[in-house]
């Protein structure tokens, strides 16, 4: 009985020692870890200086993590042990995960984004994505990804193509109707929350018609060009006159349509 005891204590002073960490799995809040290695100390004021304001990078993250693997390793265990080894590094990844998503939250409730943040964000997205092989779901990760992804769904609904390409038969401007599409996006999660504070957004969103038809306008004066471009590549006159019919069919560019008109009547070839 009395080895037993000693045993349950010992068992109690090596959890001490080695210091513990709690992520509730459904929340992943997270409680800083506390060790007796001098090491594992210095190490976790790395991992919470890393994931202050404008510090936190793939590669730094990779440095503290190499640099624990290493005090590890060439110590014997001595610095670090193994077990303090993957409390750290379950602490970096999880503190990693829940500041990147607080400085997102705070990043996309702003009035004004940039392009190189919004790339910055997804590459420590797709690194942390990566890393979280090694572990389990972090719910902070997946709330970051869907943050990011709701953003990119955004711009592309918002940024009406101009571009056009030939085809036989030619294609259509993409029809829809503006004020589904406004319902659309002032529908999606993150909208009146975090989108909806940005005035470039906000502006384009009230002001769908308009930018609709201006690409509406520009995709068929680019579409009219390579009917003309296509035909003097070496195109029959056969497919001229069907492009034509279709091209009066589909296009609202009335300009295009005459412009069309004055070449089937006057062609270069």
């Amino acid at each position: 009985m009395k080895a037993i005891k000693l045993l349950l204590i010992a068992v109690v002073i090596i959890g001490a020692v080695v210091g513990l960490l709690y992520l509730n799995s459904e929340s992943d809040e997270i409680n800083e870890p506390e060790f007796t290695s001098q090491k594992a100390n210095e190490w976790k004021t790395k991992i919470n200086t890393l994931c202050k304001e404008n510090n936190w990078t793939p590669a730094s993250y990779q440095k503290i993590e190499t640099g624990i693997r290493t005090d590890n390793a060439t110590s014997n265990g001595t610095l670090i042990n193994d077990e303090e080894e993957r409390i750290l590094n379950k602490y970096l990844f999880a503190l990693s995960c829940s500041s990147l998503l607080e400085h997102a939250d705070k990043y996309f409730k702003q009035e004004t984004y940039t392009e190189s943040e919004i790339a910055s964000y997804g590459k420590a997205c797709e690194f942390l994505q990566e890393e979280m092989k090694n572990f389990e779901v972090n719910s902070n990760l997946t709330e970051l990804t869907a943050l990011l992804d709701e953003y990119h769904t955004l711009t592309r609904l918002l940024g009406f193509s101009e571009r056009a390409q030939y085809s036989r038969p030619l294609k259509a401007f993409p029809a829809g109707s503006t004020e589904a599409l406004k319902r659309k996006i002032t529908g999606m999660k993150y909208y009146p929350t975090h989108f909806s504070h940005n005035a470039s957004i906000q502006a384009k969103v009230q002001n769908l018609a308009s930018e609709r038809s201006r690409a509406e306008y520009q995709y068929y004066k680019n579409l009219e060009l390579l009917i003309e471009k296509n035909y003097e590549s070496g195109g029959r006159i056969e497919e001229l006159l069907d492009d034509q019919i279709r091209f009066n069919e589909i296009s609202t560019n009335e300009e295009a349509i005459e412009k069309l008109t004055n070449f089937v009547n006057n062609p270069q070839i």
